[in-house]
């Protein structure tokens, strides 16, 4: 385990194999123009100058820095992807010889030091970003001491053969080693989901996939555990398939395993929106709820990749059936789930980090498939269209297009909504990418349209860089593209980040602005009359404070943001000020 940590944490490109790993691999690959991740910064960063930072940090005490970031992995995205028991990762790293179990693999330990590094303050971490990044001149935050970990963590998964020798840790480490390395907004088109595909193909053989196998499992803790890695695995498949243009690996049929009802978390509860309160008291209840709301949003992500990622469709354009079948079936899935598990109308006092980023990332995966369709409409055309195919038929196709563009043009404002209050809160800094994608595609919505309403987005993505450092550059390309639409320049186009209202209507139906409205008309506010409103009245989910035109808005428990507005602005109008006060402890795990 120490010649590991002594390979992982090695501030000098490893060329030698002392450590039965080295970095000769990526480097001939970067050499010979192969990089396919950001990281490795085509071969520069094996050899840029470590920073004093890490020169500074001894080799004996690679073990206590290893702690500390396994705990932070432990703590952030180990409550995103409960697929390992935190306790006995604890165990067998503290005893590696002793330990009944033995010592955690070298890939597994690998992943997850780099995973918990990307999001770690640990000082040698925070010194190691704060020397690098002022090599970037002010443009960037990243760390060289993280970049190379998260390389390494790959390569050691490569030299274990982790893709084709089939052990549940192994399953384990490649659904994690896929978000890790974040490769899909980087490669674009290039993109596939090796990593996790190869996780789904274990899971197939180690039985995951059917209730017979898990049952045989007779240790009840790494039955649960199997039923969560399964389940992680399928859902991830369905809506990385739709965001990405991949084909699924799984379809519905392949498995009969019931969604997992008991998670070991604490109790999270909040009040729905419409008409009543829809409280989840129950953690087991609300677990069944949670996967249940899943695997049906995975069907329909699975059902719009056959009808829009197809070479067929790309020819000959969308079966107006795909469009009939996908509003109808969103729209279902919205009226069962969404006033469950999504963002609800009053922002409650009480809700921690994993509670707002799981009601944010479903209230934004569901609106974000309204763009991913509007958009594929938009690059595929209408196979009717295309064939002049005469009849009725036309009016239902003008019906299904005008309410998946007026749908589309909504949903891109309530993400950039959430993605807004969530940026304000340091959220975004912490999460495993679960909501880049939403982020991303919004603000492509926006900036086309030439929306102001897309500088949260670039805000949030610009956030999401201080741990992946690729997510820089989508900033700039939306940052860019707004520029374009608006004829502005790059050093003045975002400047004083506006804030958006954190709900914005309409989230239960059409009717309101359409992407073609956002584009004709710049300033007009979605679902809401022009001209002046009274914020203290209007303001969706804030706590109203004093009489002085202050909102609280509860972040995270007790942490409060401050909110100071300018009165007589529209809705959706862009001259707010925003004033932060943030707990000093809001961000620090």
């Amino acid at each position: 385990q120490h010649e590991l940590l002594r390979f992982l944490f090695s501030p000098y490109a490893v060329r030698h194999q002392n450590f039965d790993y080295s970095d000769l691999a990526d480097i001939d690959l970067c050499a010979s123009g192969q990089s396919d991740i950001w990281e490795s910064m085509h071969g520069a960063v094996y050899d840029e100058s470590p920073s004093e930072a890490q020169l500074g940090t001894p080799e004996s005490s690679l073990n206590e820095l290893a702690e500390d970031l396994l705990e932070t992995f432990l703590s952030i995205v180990h409550i995103r992807f409960p697929i390992l028991d935190p306790e006995d990762i604890r165990n067998r790293f503290a005893s590696p010889d002793t330990h009944p179990a033995g010592p955690i693999s070298h890939p597994l330990l690998a992943v997850a030091l780099a995973f918990g590094a990307r999001f770690s303050d640990n000082p040698a971490i925070a010194a190691d970003r704060e020397e690098i990044s002022t090599r970037e001149q002010g443009i960037r935050t990243r760390s060289r001491l993280v970049q190379l970990l998260v390389l390494r963590a790959r390569e050691v998964c490569e030299m274990r053969k982790i893709h084709r020798i089939v052990t549940e840790e192994n399953c384990a480490t490649l659904i994690l080693l896929e978000p890790l390395l974040g490769q899909s907004t980087f490669l674009k088109e290039k993109y596939q989901a090796y990593h996790a595909a190869a996780a789904g193909r274990h899971a197939a053989c180690l039985g995951m996939m059917t209730r017979e196998n898990l049952l045989g499992i007779r240790d009840e803790k790494a039955r649960m555990l199997s039923v969560y890695m399964w389940w992680i695995t399928g859902l991830s498949d369905g809506w990385r398939s739709v965001f990405n243009k991949l084909k699924p690996l799984f379809n519905d049929h392949d498995f009969d395993v019931e969604p997992p009802s008991f998670i070991n978390a604490a109790k999270s509860s909040h009040h729905g929106q419409g008409g009543g309160s829809a409280e989840v008291d129950d953690v087991e209840s609300s677990t069944f709820l949670w996967f249940t709301a899943g695997a049906a949003g995975a069907y329909i992500c699975r059902q719009l990749c056959y009808g829009l990622w197809t070479p067929r469709v790309r020819r000959s354009g969308i079966a107006t059936s795909t469009l009939r079948d996908f509003v109808h079936a969103n729209s279902q899935w919205r009226d069962r789930y969404i006033a469950k598990l999504g963002v609800p109308s009053k922002w409650p006092d009480q809700w921690d980090f994993l509670a707002a980023i799981s009601s944010c990332s479903t209230d934004a995966y569901y609106h974000c498939l309204w763009m991913i369709v509007h958009q594929a409409i938009e690059e595929y055309g209408l196979e009717d269209e295309k064939n002049d195919r005469g009849g009725g038929n036309h009016v239902e196709l003008d019906s299904l297009t005008r309410r998946i563009s007026e749908e589309s043009g909504q949903s891109a404002l309530r993400v950039a909504s959430l993605i807004s209050v969530l940026t304000e809160n340091g959220y975004l800094r912490l999460d495993p990418l679960i909501l880049s994608h939403p982020a991303y595609i919004a603000g492509l919505i926006l900036a086309r349209a030439g929306r102001p309403e897309c500088k949260p987005c670039i805000a949030g993505l610009r956030q999401y860089s201080i741990a992946f450092g690729h997510l820089w550059e989508a900033a700039e390309e939306v940052e860019q593209l707004y520029c374009t639409a608006t004829g502005t320049s790059a050093s003045n186009s975002v400047g004083a980040t506006p804030h958006l209202p954190s709900y914005p209507p309409a989230v239960h139906g059409s009717g309101g602005m359409s992407v073609d409205a956002l584009i004709s008309d710049p300033t007009a506010s979605i679902g809401y009359e022009q001209g002046p409103l009274d914020w203290r009245n209007q303001a969706q989910g804030y706590e109203q404070g004093r009489d002085d035109g202050e909102w609280n808005v509860p972040g995270a428990g007790a942490h409060l943001v401050n909110l100071s507005y300018a009165a007589g602005v529209r809705r959706f109008g862009l001259e707010l000020t925003i004033r932060l006060q943030v707990d000093s402890h809001l961000c620090l795990w």
